[in-house]
């Protein structure tokens, strides 16, 4: 199974760049823009349903507002896509302002100090949370933080 992803994923040669292409390949974006639309949507008197919106993501923010519009009826287009925008943002903003990184703190893992500091700028507790990690360095960090961690990596390279 291994050679078979790693088949799939390696690039033909001769090739000068890998693009790569963020949302839904290299970062799981859609419950952040499903939420920001909701709330778009919602605060012009249209109610999204997620399945809708989960046929869609391909669509362009003029597309899928276009599409909404011709269903709710009459729909301020350009309203719409700026307050998902705006609320794009505060997600976003909220993910930067709680994000640690080694700088933060004295001790990188497998040290719980980066744990530790993001439970404090959340104000959460451990058993709040749960870890995604890759690395056994990770995974102690969250162990000794007292936080639940998913140990990502067979997920990541399926074994045979």
């Amino acid at each position: 199974m291994e050679t078979l992803i790693a088949s799939a994923l390696s690039p033909p040669m001769p090739f000068s760049a890998l693009l790569f292409d963020c949302d839904g390949t290299l970062v799981d974006t859609l419950h952040a823009y499903e939420r920001a639309w909701t709330k778009a949507f919602g605060a012009h008197g249209v109610t999204m349903a997620p399945s809708w919106y989960h046929e869609r993501t391909g669509l362009s923010p003029e597309a899928l507002v276009e599409e909404a519009a011709l269903e709710a009826g009459v729909l301020d287009t350009a309203a719409v896509q700026s307050s998902a925008i705006r609320h794009f943002v505060e997600l976003v903003e909220l993910v930067k302002s709680n994000e640690v990184t080694i700088e933060d703190v004295d001790r990188g893992k497998p040290a719980p100090d980066l744990y530790l500091m993001a439970l404090r700028r959340l104000g959460v507790e451990p058993a709040e949370c749960v870890a995604y990690e890759d690395t056994d360095e990770g995974i102690a960090a969250a162990t000794a933080a007292d936080i639940r961690c998913i140990d990502v990596r067979p997920i990541l390279s399926p074994g045979p």
